[in-house]
């Protein structure tokens, strides 16, 4: 599923730097980089975070002006949902997270599509691990619980 997740969002960008004509849109990006600036000085629940983290990158994607793609990372995000909410999030992935969604938002903001691009990328990869773990430590944990 993360695969799927990494090509579908990495998509939108491709699209933008493939086709001159394809132009994000700059509000709705502007306005998620400011709720993620608002959060670093917040108390957070994990679950918040995540439907945070599904609303940041569907808007990214619905920027770059594809519904279909944006419908399939919607599909995408409900299948991986139940496993990126197990176990809570320590203050430092949050934090981490923050960090992430601002630089890339920026670097779209920016026109550095590139840069974005790779940034996103990675966001992925370390949100796949992050979730991987976690849901490891919760399977060992349901494991401990029946010995």
């Amino acid at each position: 599923m993360y695969e799927l997740r990494r090509t579908l969002e990495s998509r939108g960008i491709v699209r933008a730097m493939e086709d001159s004509t394809v132009q994000h849109n700059r509000r709705s990006i502007e306005d998620e980089v400011n709720s993620w600036r608002q959060l670093l000085d917040s108390s957070f629940e994990s679950t918040d975070v995540v439907l945070m983290d599904e609303r940041f990158h569907t808007t990214l994607l619905a920027a770059s002006g594809n519904s279909a793609l944006t419908d399939a990372l919607r599909a995408v995000n409900a299948k991986v949902r139940p496993v990126r909410m197990l176990g809570p999030m320590s203050p430092e992935d949050f934090r981490e997270q923050i960090g992430e969604h601002i630089g890339i938002g920026e670097l779209l903001l920016d026109g550095k599509l590139g840069d974005a691009l790779s940034a996103l990328e990675a966001h992925i990869d370390s949100s796949r691990d992050r979730v991987i773990a976690r849901a490891e430590q919760a399977a060992s944990l349901a494991g401990a619980v029946r010995t």
